[in-house]
């Protein structure tokens, strides 16, 4: 790494200084004109958000349950089985379904998941535990590949960052709502209280799904 070298670039092509403050600005304008970006990355961060707290508190589930480290072992491994289907899926999805379509998909899809868990049955919480990974591995490369269509490539990696940060601030308030809400109640009954939430928020919110359009 050391003994290579930076090429040359003649002054007649080289860019404009960029510096933090014009960086945060033009990733500040494009979101702010561009509501797609902006509803597709609060959606993802949103919706990964909760697939990622179901993942932590089911493994606290299986301890509470006594499941044996072989069963855990077991189910970590299907775990990881359904992030590569669901890789392998994404680009038979995208073909087939427009934006708008496969954000309602997701969300139905997210919200039966969540309602179902209310009934604390245990074989039927780990089916519900493993489709929430699949649905997790679903939507991270296909919506990386909406963001590559929507962002110019100067303003990629800036704005990519910022959908993570925005993933960060969803886990920031959701996980420790989460961790409250099963330590109260139960983990059925916290995850099914959420799934209500996020229900009645689609439905007061329908309009405003098209964002993906």
């Amino acid at each position: 790494v050391l003994l290579m070298q930076e090429p040359r670039i003649p002054k007649s092509v080289e860019a404009p200084e960029q510096t933090i403050r014009t960086i945060v600005i033009m990733a500040y304008r494009t979101l702010k004109n561009n509501r797609q970006l902006r509803g597709l990355m609060g959606f993802q961060a949103l919706f990964d958000g909760v697939c990622t707290s179901y993942f932590f508190y089911f493994q606290s589930l299986m301890e509470t349950h006594h499941f044996s480290g072989t069963l855990i072992s077991l189910l970590m491994v299907i775990s990881a089985g359904m992030d590569i289907i669901g890789i392998k899926l994404t680009p038979w999805i995208q073909k087939r379904l427009s934006k708008s379509t496969l954000v309602m998909s997701l969300s139905a899809a997210l919200v039966c998941l969540l309602l179902l868990s209310w009934f604390n049955w245990i074989p039927g919480l780990t089916v519900l535990f493993l489709t929430s990974q699949l649905l997790g591995a679903l939507i991270e490369p296909i919506f990386s590949s909406y963001y590559n269509e929507l962002i110019d490539s100067e303003q990629r990696a800036t704005l990519l960052s910022v959908a993570s940060v925005l993933f960060s601030a969803s886990m920031i308030v959701l996980f420790p709502l989460t961790g409250w809400l099963v330590q109260t109640w139960t983990f059925s009954m916290g995850f099914g209280l959420i799934g209500c939430i996020i229900l009645l928020l689609l439905i007061l919110n329908k309009s405003k799904l098209n964002f993906a359009n």
